[in-house]
């Protein structure tokens, strides 16, 4: 019988319910005949899906003999691999146990080291039954497009049940790397043509929004976060198609890789203060979003693109804000924040102020999104976790003016082989992805008073930027700064 676990400490039950009351909320498990499913104040009691491949464990197989996965193992020195260097005890232990809780995993997977992309396998169950595996999983429930997303859902039940019956085990993937950010920069159209490399499968969605925000927080602000298995869903059918294709010529057989293409995932740590480890008496986060992907998966690749960001905030003002728009009451809502945020650094750091999630609520700043121009505040942050070869972060004014050079830099960031001519063609040709809709141009370019006044604030930031990266093209001189095609919506404020 296998030990069924709350938290850090349980007891072998054949049946077992259990609510465990942390400080961040309600967490139930259900367990039965010894394995057991995490679930998170959804109280709604999915199939059971043992872990024991996660955890590493020996699995009894059919007539008693073990079952052993050949897992990778982790390098003798297990904290430098998950954690950056001078981190203390207790931070090290506040983000184990916040990952434990966010994850609802005693430890993260051991991935298989045949396959490039982060994988493992779990045993699956066919007594489960069809209509049941994704039956209440949240983006199928709750997501903005949850109709859409039940109807994959149950596209990918019909297709994978047999499989995994037939074998008796679900290999699980999560991403291999994560297009961060940042919104209104053309993240979409770079997400279409990464996508359309042979060798990167395809998701369920565009943005999880998992890492930023949805496992701390549901849109309903109640405090509950979405379980990470649900999360894990989302990349069932990609993980079909890189168990399915292998490369014998490749370092890794299994060569393909699946990515999370979330844009709040770079600058989105709304809900440090619940989070163990920070003090909200310093007023800014020692821990924040990049510290949990490290721990949970250290090889991660984190990629953003980044926009002159005068351009990028009036654009993202015209995309998001629903009510009635203009160039007037755009350039009275950046007076307002501008002189929000002035005053708040009169007292804080920037940082501080960036993270202030009380300041971004009032009207200007939540409408007019200032801080996600502050790029070096979010830049830095992940510089202090993440090897500096794990980061890529690219000007979408390049992307524009050289695409193919811009791809080229961002397949071989991730390992992907080089594309041949029609591959390469096919990628290039594609139209921009979502220019600014008509109604929006109609409004008209933001007043040249408010460029004046945004590109002035967003100096020092841009230089702060350069010198973070090594390179000037981040303070954007004023002969690059007229944007090129506005690329990019995200359905979901990021």
């Amino acid at each position: 019988m296998t030990p069924f676990t709350c938290g850090l400490k349980g007891r072998n039950l054949v049946f077992t319910v259990l609510f465990c009351i942390s400080a961040f909320g309600l967490t139930t498990y259900l367990g039965f005949n010894g394995q057991f499913q995490h679930r998170r104040m959804h109280f709604i009691f999915r199939e059971h899906k043992p872990m024991h491949h996660q955890f590493g464990l020996e699995n009894p197989g059919e007539n008693g003999q073990k079952l052993t996965l050949n897992l990778e193992k982790p390098p003798s020195d297990l904290e430098t691999y998950r954690f950056p260097a001078g981190l203390s005890e207790g931070m090290k232990k506040s983000i184990e146990k916040s990952v434990r809780w966010m994850t609802g995993l005693k430890e993260p997977p051991k991935f298989l080291p045949e396959y490039k992309n982060p994988c493992w396998y779990e045993d699956f169950d066919p007594l489960i039954g069809k209509g049941k595996i994704y039956r209440d999983n949240w983006y199928g429930m709750f997501h903005p497009y949850a109709k859409k997303n039940s109807g994959a859902f149950k596209s990918w039940e019909f297709n994978l049940y047999s499989w995994w019956s037939q074998n008796k085990k679900r290999l699980r993937c999560i991403p291999y790397f994560y297009l961060a950010g940042i919104a209104k920069c053309g993240t979409t159209d770079l997400f279409q043509r990464i996508r359309s490399h042979p060798d990167v499968a395809d998701g369920l969605l565009k943005m999880s929004q998992w890492w930023g925000r949805l496992a701390y927080n549901t849109a309903a602000g109640n405090g509950s976060g979405v379980p990470f298995i649900d999360f894990v869903d989302l990349f069932d059918y990609p993980a079909r198609v890189i168990e399915k294709y292998t490369c014998t010529t490749c370092p890794k057989l299994h060569h393909q890789i699946v990515g999370d293409y979330s844009t709040n995932t770079l600058f989105d740590n709304d809900y440090w203060i619940r989070l163990l480890g920070n003090n909200p008496q310093l007023h800014e986060p020692n821990i924040t979003t990049a510290h949990y992907i490290r721990y949970f998966q250290p090889g991660a690749k984190i990629l953003a693109i980044f926009r002159e960001p005068t351009e990028r905030l009036y654009s993202d003002y015209l995309f998001f804000y629903k009510g009635v728009k203009s160039p007037e009451r755009f350039h009275s809502l950046a007076k307002q924040a501008v002189e929000l945020f002035d005053n708040c650094t009169k007292i804080f750091s920037v940082r501080s102020c960036a993270y202030n999630r009380t300041l971004h609520s009032q009207e200007a700043l939540r409408i007019v999104r200032l801080r996600v121009g502050l790029y070096h505040v979010y830049v830095n942050d992940y510089l202090r976790v993440f090897p500096r070869d794990q980061l890529l972060f690219l000007r979408l004014e390049d992307y524009h003016n050289n695409m193919n050079e811009s791809l080229n830099r961002v397949y071989n960031f991730l390992g992907l082989r080089d594309l041949n001519a029609r591959e390469e063609y096919k990628v290039l040709r594609k139209g921009a992805v979502n220019s600014r809709s008509k109604n929006n141009t109609k409004i008209g370019d933001a007043l040249e008073r408010t460029k004046i006044l945004l590109r002035n604030f967003y100096a020092k930031h841009n230089d702060l930027l350069a010198e973070a990266l090594g390179d000037d093209g981040f303070k954007w001189h004023a002969n690059e700064i007229k944007q090129p095609a506005d690329n990019g919506p995200e359905k979901i404020a990021s």
